[in-house]
């Protein structure tokens, strides 16, 4: 038969020579009181991990995010620059075209060709910055609206006036409609580097 819980505490302070009552409190007390503290110092660290885990997903997903947000950006202000390439060298086709005596020289139809490659990269641009602004839901409108008059000044620019056949429209209204087109691409980027996170 087993001894009982208290005749085995009395068998070792017997052994350690302890006989005294008030002592074997004593050590008793001392042993719940270093248990607790054990305990509660496990239970602490416990929920401080479990803590740190769900911190650090939190972290991670908002990295990931930021990160794309960040690339989507550098990647719609890319398009822009090439953008604004395009119809700087568009511009500069047009002004030599008009310089020349015969625009139809050898000379010419080159520049026509070019032009006529330039349209279709800058309607190409056109769609892939309306496509990419929809992280700037405050600056889109404009960024789409400047980007479509850039293009519609253009093809106006270069039709031909009916009465004396020469083109219509001036540089400095093109670098208007440019100026306003990259002040919308600025608000744009902008907006979408400082999106607030939405988990959804």
């Amino acid at each position: 038969m087993s001894p009982t819980p208290e005749e085995a505490v009395s068998t070792i302070l017997t052994h350690l020579g302890w006989t005294d009552l008030s002592v074997a409190v004593l050590l008793v007390a001392a042993l719940q009181f270093l248990s607790t503290l054990w305990i509660k110092a496990r239970l602490e660290a416990s929920i401080k991990y479990e803590h740190d885990k769900t911190l650090e997903g939190f972290k991670s997903a908002i990295a990931t995010r930021s990160s794309f947000r960040q690339k989507w950006a550098d990647e719609f202000f890319g398009t822009c620059q090439e953008f604004m390439k395009s119809f700087e060298r568009y511009l500069a086709l047009l002004n030599q075209l008009t310089i020349l005596k015969d625009p139809n020289s050898e000379v010419g139809v080159k520049y026509q060709q070019e032009l006529t490659a330039l349209n279709a990269s800058l309607s190409e641009l056109e769609l892939r910055i309306r496509r990419m602004v929809v992280f700037a839901e405050l600056a889109r409108a404009d960024v789409c609206s400047t980007a479509a008059k850039v293009l519609t000044s253009l093809t106006e620019m270069v039709t031909p006036d009916k009465i004396s056949g020469r083109m219509q429209g001036s540089f400095d209204e093109q670098f208007k409609n440019m100026d306003a087109f990259n002040k919308a691409t600025k608000n744009a980027h902008a907006e979408m580097l400082s999106v607030q996170m939405d988990f959804n």
